[in-house]
């Protein structure tokens, strides 16, 4: 079993650090708006989990096209940083688009967390004979023999883009709850052509901050910039490029 570590991302384990800007209402140098620092994110490293052919359950082996695909787990970890004062987060995005050919994530995790049942169901996971997340116990078809388990999880948890090479999770602060600036590891099965090694894309963060100006004005939107990524699904390596 593979445990998902609690607490802030390990100093090594953060590949590059973004600010989370909003924009101010007054304008700046050249007539654009002013950047105001709302916080921060570190982009921990991905790590990627070859699916092999005899990890597939043989429903899927007897797939036409399956000589032409290879699977992957990968997981995308990510740090908010702690905000000081009354401040505090009230929704984080974490948006991954990739831009290689003919690679989707067929399926997300966590999916749907949002009650203490859907807590303890999200927990422990892993993939089930249709190459989907599955939580676990009550997975008799799990094959792969990959097992995860969160040491934490917190509601609400929601997903977006699932079948698609642009997807995301949106974390939300349960009802009068500030939501937590510790580290967030998601995942995803990737679906891709057993001739493309590595993978290509960006990644970014958007988050509501509330609290720097008085309680009835609401949260401030802000986003890091755009980072590119390169995995390698053979090797593992993995980098974080520049901000365009």
């Amino acid at each position: 079993m593979i445990t998902i570590a609690a607490g802030p991302l390990p100093a090594d384990a953060v590949a590059g650090h973004e600010k989370l800007y909003s924009e101010s209402q007054t304008l700046g140098p050249g007539d654009r708006p002013r950047l105001i620092d709302e916080g921060g994110v570190g982009f921990g490293h991905l790590t990627v989990y070859p699916l092999a052919l005899d990890d597939l359950p043989a429903l899927t082996r007897r797939r036409p096209d399956i000589n032409g695909l290879a699977f992957d787990i990968v997981e995308f970890p990510f740090d908010l940083d702690p905000l000081p004062g009354s401040r505090r987060y009230v929704q984080a995005d974490y948006v991954v688009t990739l831009d290689t050919p003919g690679v989707i994530a067929r399926s997300l995790w966590p999916d749907t967390v949002s009650t203490p049942i859907d807590v303890e169901r999200s927990r422990t996971f892993s993939v089930d004979v249709d190459l989907t997340f599955v939580g676990v116990p009550g997975a008799p078809g799990v094959e792969t023999g990959r097992v995860f388990r969160y040491q934490e999880l917190q509601p609400v948890i929601t997903t977006r883009g699932r079948g698609t090479g642009c997807f995301g999770w949106t974390f939300l602060a349960a009802t009068g709850q500030p939501l937590l600036s510790t580290s967030r590891t998601v995942f995803a099965v990737i679906e891709r052509p057993k001739t493309t090694a590595t993978l290509t894309g960006s990644l970014f963060v958007t988050a509501h901050v509330r609290g720097r100006t008085l309680p009835s004005v609401g949260p401030r939107l802000a986003r890091t910039r755009i980072r590119p990524f390169r995995l390698n699904t053979t090797d593992g390596s993995f980098v974080l490029d520049a901000a365009a």
